[in-house]
């Protein structure tokens, strides 16, 4: 039956914007793909409770959508309207029907892969071919998200909160980033101002525990994303994030290579050189971070089904 023609009682609503399925969850939150009364568009639709224990507060999806008016660009999510509904707040955001590259590399680490094959998680095992040993496609995927990310800081936003469950990928391989609820801007209201939050500290860089930190920090945690993509492995194993945040500065990223021999060595150099400990021997620059992973691609014998390069044409429907 098509959801225009459902009766009001049968529809789960929230403001103007009728639910359709749940897409994931995380924390207190909840995602689901809607349709908005006066449009036929699906968009994303991220729900919290207004709690005083909900670890999301009204004025992170206000600072979402400003960010989101200022950022626009192809592999970048932004946000378009928030709103409280029924003691529920909502974020709505162009809808990506695709995988997180978290589930990509739960479905390949034996340590991780869930056990019941009943799990969400294999819905996704359609997009391990663009990842899993595909060197060529991955290095594009690293330079779609460089130039993302430039944007960003073009823009005078720092993400803060790079990790593979915020990158999303659609069925033609191409990769976006997503969640900007920890982000901050330059030039922004002092009401948006975040105190309390790093982002999660397994994809932090060290200078943040010191409380520093710049756009070079936002390329670690890509560099240090791309790492568990080649490798399938979680950074630091099984370790959990609150040893991590007490004791980041006994641990060192071990190189690609050391975990994965065949990745190829122009493109293990780049993300590398991109998740180095020290922020003066990473890339510089996300656009330069572009350039070297474009270069890699450009080196690398295609000879797997790979995704065109896409940098600047492709659009979502927002």
């Amino acid at each position: 039956m098509d959801v225009n023609s459902r009766s009001k009682k049968q529809q789960r609503r929230i403001g103007k914007y009728v639910l359709l399925e749940r897409l994931g969850f995380g924390g207190m939150s909840r995602v689901f793909s809607a349709i908005a009364d006066d449009t036929q568009g699906k968009v994303a639709l991220k729900i919290t409770p207004v709690d005083n224990n909900s670890d999301v507060e009204f004025i992170d999806f206000q600072r979402e959508v400003a960010i989101g008016r200022r950022l626009q660009h192809p592999h970048v999510v932004s946000a378009i309207e928030c709103g409280c509904c029924d003691g529920r707040l909502f974020l709505a955001m162009p809808i990506v029907e695709g995988a997180t590259l978290s589930n990509m590399t739960r479905l390949r680490d034996p340590l991780r892969k869930p056990a019941s094959q009943r799990s969400r998680v294999f819905d996704d095992e359609w997009a391990l071919p663009w990842v899993e040993g595909n060197w060529p496609h991955l290095a594009r995927i690293a330079a779609q998200l460089s130039s993302a990310l430039a944007a960003c800081h073009a823009a005078g936003v720092i993400h803060r909160d790079i990790k593979p469950s915020n990158i999303l990928m659609d069925r033609d391989g191409d990769v976006f980033l997503a969640d900007f609820g920890l982000a901050v801007m330059h030039g922004q209201p002092s009401r948006f101002e975040v105190t309390n939050k790093d982002g999660t500290a397994r994809y932090l860089p060290p200078e943040v525990f010191s409380k520093q930190r710049d756009g070079r920090s936002d390329i670690y945690s890509l560099g240090l994303t791309l790492h568990e993509l080649a490798t399938g492995r979680k950074p630091w194993g099984n370790i959990h994030h609150e040893v991590i945040r007490a004791t980041r500065t006994e641990f060192r990223v071990p190189s690609v290579r050391s975990i994965r021999p065949e990745v190829p060595i122009e493109l293990a150099a780049c993300i590398d050189q991109a998740a180095a400990d020290k922020p003066g021997r990473r890339f510089q620059t996300a656009d330069a971070m572009q350039q070297a992973f474009l270069a890699a691609a450009s080196r690398m014998p295609s000879d797997r089904l790979v995704a065109p390069i896409k940098i600047a044409s492709k659009s979502i429907a927002r």
